[in-house]
């Protein structure tokens, strides 16, 4: 997991910076506009800029860095590969990837990057969209700033979310599709149990149950809202547990089934965590 937090960060810092060097170059497109007393003329120079600017915003963007980012990104699931099959091998699973697992891969990056490639499109209208009203309208310079950082402000937060999540889906949904090809039946439901923990984890936590099981309860325990299998999505968006694989020699030193109970709400909040390595011990309670 620590591998994948720092894989997780500098994707985040990757789309920080291609978002901070959009918003200084729109901003200089902005400046270079002609104005008086903050209000931008409506002439030709500024409408001849403005078009310009807009027809290859999004050519732009990439070479200021969102392409890169996405690179980024797609790097860190490559790297995440490894790490899979490290911990497939310690659980005595083979350490290559059959050739469907291979294809699902390709197909999770390429879906990851059009996902991507998406939200930077949009960015780019909205930014572009806010440009030009702007001038059409003989806009507020300071007003048109502020919403060309507003507006960055949410499609950075968005970029992010979405690659974190990107990350956090791969990894599970892939060592999920390894183990069940290699016979793997059974799973353990990994990570933190405190204040911080859904419902629908909490029931699950430190506990094992084949991915039937995991789905049969998917739109329970307050886990209704969450549109995507548990393999891939566990208790949520941003949720901080996994699905690890438990081989048949391991199966009886964990308690089967989600609890019936909100367990956390009887236990300390002082964040048990239920993420060893070692499946041959479960947690007591």
């Amino acid at each position: 997991m620590a591998r994948e937090d720092t894989l997780r960060r500098g994707v985040e810092a990757s789309f920080r910076g291609a978002f901070r060097n959009i918003e200084l170059f729109l901003v200089k497109i902005a400046r270079d506009l002609q104005e008086k007393n903050g209000i931008f003329e409506r002439n030709v120079f500024n409408m001849t800029r403005m078009d310009k600017t807009l027809r290859s915003l999004r050519v732009s963007m990439n070479a200021l860095g969102f392409r890169a980012a996405i690179r980024k990104q797609l790097e860190a699931l490559v790297l995440m590969l490894d790490d899979i099959l490290a911990e497939a091998k310690r659980l005595d699973l083979p350490d290559s990837f059959t050739k469907e697992s291979q294809f699902a891969i390709r197909m999770l990056m390429v879906g990851s990057e059009r996902q991507l490639t998406q939200v930077g499109n949009k960015a780019a209208d909205q930014l572009g969209m806010v440009l030009r009203q702007s001038v059409l309208n003989g806009g507020d310079f300071k007003q048109l700033i502020v919403q060309i950082a507003d507006l960055n402000r949410i499609n950075e937060r968005q970029a992010i979310q979405l690659a974190e999540e990107s990350i956090r889906a791969f990894s599970s949904s892939v060592k999920v599709q390894h183990a069940k090809e290699h016979g793997v039946k059974w799973f353990v439901y990994k990570g933190p149990d405190d204040g911080k923990t859904r419902e629908w984890c909490d029931h699950w936590v430190g506990r094992r149950g084949t991915l039937e099981m995991f789905n049969e309860t998917q739109d329970e325990f307050g886990r209704q809202d969450q549109p995507n299998p548990v393999e891939f999505w566990r208790g949520g968006h941003r949720c901080r547990h996994r699905l690890q694989p438990l081989p048949q020699s391991k199966i009886k030193n964990w308690p089967v089934g989600a609890r019936d109970f909100r367990h956390s709400s009887f236990a300390s909040k002082s964040s048990r965590v239920v993420d060893a390595d070692d499946t041959n011990v479960a947690p007591s309670g």
